[in-house]
């Protein structure tokens, strides 16, 4: 009794009658306020933020225009693979078969009408010498060397070219190009 006769001041015993009086205030207003007694007028600046109200709780109606994204702007993941990733095409063409010695082909694929290019490359299959010197998104069906600086798009197709330097011809050595297309918007 001692020991907690030395700590027992004014101070500690205001401090535990204050925390008292605030724990049974909202205990009181949590059980003994009518519901939907709590309104706009009773609300401080500021004191419901974004982070404290349930999705789906507030009806667009309710809200100012403009004050929302209109959740028809956006798409869920799920919408957004179904419409862009899982609606990819990929066109192949074959620029050159069988491939001849000490050439330079070159070649181009579109995407199809609705479509942009999204990815492409070249394929020098099977030819040992063969390198790949070009690839490239064609805009407007022009190469990116015809290109000028800057942003342009979107991509229609896929530019390639392949130098040979001792290879030998023969069926197996093929060039294809291929593009990846996207619908649009």
């Amino acid at each position: 009794m001692k020991r907690l006769g030395r700590r027992l001041t004014y101070a500690n015993v205001m401090a535990t009658i204050a925390l008292f009086v605030a724990l049974g205030g909202a205990s009181y207003a949590a059980t003994q306020l009518p519901k939907n007694s709590v309104g706009t007028k009773q609300l401080k600046k500021k004191a419901v933020t974004g982070a404290k109200v349930k999705p789906g709780s507030i009806p667009a109606t309710a809200l100012k225009p403009g004050a929302v994204a209109e959740p028809s702007n956006y798409y869920s993941k799920t919408e957004s693979k179904a419409r862009f990733l899982g609606s990819t095409v990929v066109v192949n063409k074959t620029i050159a078969a069988p491939l001849a010695k000490e050439t330079f082909v070159t070649g181009q694929v579109s995407c199809p009408v609705g479509y942009q290019a999204i990815a492409g490359g070249v394929d020098p299959s099977n030819s040992l010498n063969g390198k790949v010197s070009s690839s490239s998104p064609l805009i407007n069906g022009k190469e990116a060397q015809t290109q000028p600086d800057g942003q342009s798009g979107p991509a229609t197709g896929w530019y390639g070219a392949v130098t040979t330097q001792g290879s030998g011809t023969g069926t197996s050595e093929v060039v294809k190009i291929q593009v990846v297309c996207a619908p649009l918007g």
